[in-house]
């Protein structure tokens, strides 16, 4: 059957037509648009922890992060490179030896009185210095080792004695002493005593820390081996206590006698002693 398409009835035909088209088209972007907002959605929901909140715009703000980040990351391996390479330089780094510097200190011989003190200026045994007769001053060299005869001691006249005295190294603390006093130096009955029985003794004068100061606040403190329990150093107790002056170290043998003086033989085992 034939229909009569009549100018108004095309042009409503088309109109239907083009209705039904864009109809047609909105649909089709709703569906994409509510497409598309799911899946952002879903990129928020699994980003929000670290990468956006809800209000802010999600491409931007995870730009942002991934930046932020990446930069963190390269400013932490660069703060570790850097304290790696620090470490690697102090460990291959050797500071230079800075040997203490030698300066005068005086000492005092105090007690006991009226005794002759020389000492060895030229490292060969005949003790060539000037006598001293105590009390009497004599100035000396820190860092160093010295040995000294002490003669015609008062009771004791067929007694002498060679005790060696190591001035220390001055330190900031004692130097300010030093400066204007001298250390003191002086041996009671009780020392004599202990080194004609046949024992080694060792003196140590330091400065004692407030802690250890006694109640007359003296500025010198003395430690004696022969004071102090068993197995106690007076030299690691003195710089316990303190800062160490000197160390006197005193026994009743003679380095006068030669090396090379002649010695008493003993017999070959088995052999009769000299005159059997």
């Amino acid at each position: 059957m034939l229909v009569d398409w009549g100018p108004r009835r095309l042009d409503a035909a088309l109109s239907d037509i083009r209705r039904a088209i864009d109809k047609s088209m909105k649909l089709s972007l709703l569906t994409i648009s509510a497409t598309t907002v799911l899946l952002i959605a879903g990129s928020l929901t699994y980003l929000r922890g670290g990468l956006g909140t809800p209000g802010e715009l999600p491409v931007a703000n995870i730009k942002t992060k991934l930046s932020s980040s990446a930069a963190d990351s390269r400013n932490r391996a660069n703060n570790k490179n850097e304290k790696t390479a620090e470490v690697a330089e102090k460990l291959n780094t050797v500071p230079p030896y800075s040997p203490p510097i030698s300066v005068p200190v005086q000492v005092v011989f105090e007690a006991p009185a009226n005794m002759t003190i020389t000492w060895d200026t030229t490292g060969n045994g005949t003790f060539d210095s000037e006598p001293l007769m105590s009390p009497d001053r004599q100035n000396l060299s820190s860092g160093v080792i010295y040995r000294f005869q002490l003669s015609n001691i008062p009771g004791r006249r067929d007694t002498t004695l060679y005790p060696t005295i190591e001035v220390s190294s001055v330190t900031p603390r004692t130097e300010s002493y030093l400066k204007y006093n001298a250390i003191p130096i002086g041996f009671t009955d009780s020392d004599l005593d202990q080194v004609a029985a046949g024992n080694f003794l060792t003196k140590v004068i330091y400065m004692p820390d407030p802690k250890f100061t006694e109640d007359d606040n003296s500025a010198t403190a003395t430690l004696v081996s022969y004071r102090l329990a068993p197995g106690v150093d007076p030299i690691v107790e003195a710089d316990r206590r303190g800062s160490i002056f000197a160390i006197i170290r005193m026994h009743n043998t003679n380095p006068v006698i030669a090396a090379d003086a002649p010695t008493v033989q003993s017999p070959a085992y088995g052999q009769p002693m000299s005159g059997d």
